[in-house]
């Protein structure tokens, strides 16, 4: 709390908000790469399995969740260097 009053007195309550917007512009196509790597590469190995995507075994979810979390730092990455830097 001591550093929140020291921002508001300092530099004004509008402050508190610094960096929310390229905060915005970075998680959103992030996670829309997370999700949609993760969606994809279900339905890759589901059909390379002859399976439906319901019934894939653990490995190959997993193997998704890294596909999809790859795919979110891929597209994160330049924009949380961006972020650090403001």
């Amino acid at each position: 709390m001591d550093a929140t009053r020291k921002i508001i007195a300092d530099e004004g309550f509008l402050a508190l908000n610094r960096g929310l917007m390229i905060t915005i512009i970075r998680e959103v196509p992030s996670f829309a790469g997370q999700f949609g790597g993760y969606n994809l590469t279900k339905q890759m190995l589901a059909r390379m399995q002859n399976k439906r995507q319901e019934d894939l075994g653990v490995i190959s979810l997993l193997t998704a969740g890294g596909v999809g979390g790859l795919t979110c730092w891929t597209v994160c990455y330049p924009w949380d260097i961006i972020k650090t830097r403001l």
